[in-house]
């Protein structure tokens, strides 16, 4: 062989040896990271945001709405033996922490393993399940939110726009968001009533028009007292009126707007201006008694909104939803409000135990208490075959292995049955790991499950151990 055949040959061969160092090293990386607590699973971070700001978010403000459910329909199979599912969870490595669980036939109600299940645990983000069931609960999954421009026929130089509370209102064309509201879509339809009104004989030139934006829906600081300060890189103030769920760059993770009100309103003013209609002063306020609509938008299906906030785990939308709680039975929309009104919903629906304290939506705060109890009467109060309202919670959950905040998991060892199979809600802070949801069992039973982890050490592990147990539940030919 020539020199130059050889020289061919050697550059090969390095060429070769280097790609393979570095996939092996990235592959180390990875579960170092993921160890350590570096890497996230799309859910809350896992680590103070101040140590770590993942800069590779997977998801937009604009995700793809889920698809059809990937679980296909089967018969409940009832029997199931509490002591052959106890069994498998004990046969698996012991987890370090403190565990809190609770499994029951969906089909029976029969509790077929309980560890610590009444006590009260940080949840992180599987809070979010409890405050989508209220939310359903209040106002129904077909209920829309809508952001309205109204006008006072006393004082026909002030338009007041309103927020009414939409968590996916968009600041594109509709054509760009289908089946979501869009303050542009709003501005345009203003602009057309603004120039239908101005053409009657009898109308006099209004002039400069002022905007008044209101944003009243939710009374109180939109930002929850018991945030720490750098959770502004996860979750915005919370406000009746926004566009894009106040995220500047598009991405879950990275800065908010300041003022959320005050971006929507520029957005639709300057949209006015371009449809021709003269725009004065920009003001806050709240609209009289007697204003009437003239243009309005509506927000997507609140089932798809529930669909949203469970699959990508979307801190910003569940905080809209706890405020609208907090508006019911007449209640202003504060945070005060919606921490009774959860209490209140919750111990009707069976879904809260003593000893629980929500205060907040999304599970942010380590001051959430909730326990396996009412994390998984939740979930099987909405997976039963009658349970129309609450439908939105079961088919919103991540499936293992496939999409949503699961998408990445169930790779470990002794985790593949759960593959495609496992439905769950995600729960991840520094030292808190969580997982609520159901899944269909190898014999063809359907088995609600909660598990909550405070306080242990190996983060990886106790992400892998929670995986496990739920794959172990998805491979249980466990009828008695």
């Amino acid at each position: 062989m020539t020199s130059r055949g050889l020289l061919l040959r050697s550059i090969a061969l390095i060429v070769v040896v280097v790609a393979l160092v570095l996939g092996l090293a990235s592959g180390l990386l990875g579960r170092g990271l993921y160890a350590v607590g570096l890497y996230r699973d799309g859910g809350s971070p896992s680590v103070d945001p101040t140590v770590f700001h993942h800069s590779d978010a997977r998801s937009t403000v604009l995700p793809p709405e889920p698809g059809e459910p990937v679980l296909a329909g089967t018969s409940p199979a009832p029997g199931t033996s509490a002591a052959a599912v106890t069994e498998r969870i004990r046969a698996l490595e012991p987890v370090t922490g403190e565990s809190f669980g609770l499994i029951v036939d969906e089909s029976t109600g029969a509790t077929l393993y309980a560890d610590n299940a009444e006590g009260a645990a940080v949840p992180a983000s599987t809070l979010k399940v409890l405050t989508s069931l209220a939310a359903l609960e209040v106002h129904g999954p077909d209920h829309r939110f809508a952001t309205r421009v109204l006008h006072d026929p006393a004082d026909p130089r002030k338009l007041y726009l309103v927020g009414g509370g939409d968590p996916y209102l968009a600041k594109g064309p509709a054509g760009a968001a289908p089946d979501r509201g869009s303050i542009l879509d709003l501005a345009a339809d203003t602009a057309d009533a603004v120039a239908q009104r101005s053409s009657t004989p009898a109308a006099e030139p209004l002039g400069p028009l002022e905007i008044v934006v209101d944003t009243s829906l939710f009374a109180g600081p939109g930002w929850n007292p018991d945030w720490i300060p750098v959770y502004r890189d996860y979750v915005a103030e919370t406000s009746a009126l926004w566009v894009d769920g106040a995220r500047p760059t598009g991405a879950p993770i990275g800065p908010r707007e300041e003022d959320p009100a005050g971006v929507a309103a520029d957005a639709f003013v300057a949209e006015l201006r371009n449809r021709g209609v003269e725009v004065g002063p920009i003001s806050r306020g709240e609209a009289p008694a007697g204003a009437m609509s003239l243009a309005e938008v509506h927000s997507m299906p609140l089932e798809n909104i529930v669909e949203q906030v469970l699959i990508y785990s979307d801190n910003d939308a569940a905080e809209v939803l706890f405020r609208h709680v907090g508006r019911s039975g007449g209640r202003s929309g504060s945070i005060t409000d919606a921490q009774s009104a959860m209490e209140e919903i919750l111990t009707e629906l069976g879904a809260w135990t003593e000893g629980m304290r929500i205060v907040d939506g999304s599970g942010l705060s380590r001051s959430n208490l909730v326990s396996a109890r009412s994390l998984t009467n939740a979930v099987q109060l909405a997976v039963k075959p009658d349970a129309d309202r609450y439908r939105a919670i079961p088919t919103g959950m991540s499936v293992a292995g496939t999409e949503g905040t699961l998408a990445d998991r169930f790779v470990a060892e002794g985790t593949g049955p759960g593959r495609g199979l496992v439905r769950a809600k995600t729960g991840t802070l520094t030292n808190v790991h969580s997982l609520a949801g159901y899944v269909r069992s190898d014999d063809g039973s359907w088995l609600v499950y909660a598990f909550l982890v405070n306080g242990e050490q190996e983060e990886y592990a106790t992400r892998v151990w929670l995986d496990r147990v739920t794959a172990a539940l998805a491979d249980c030919g466990c009828q008695g």
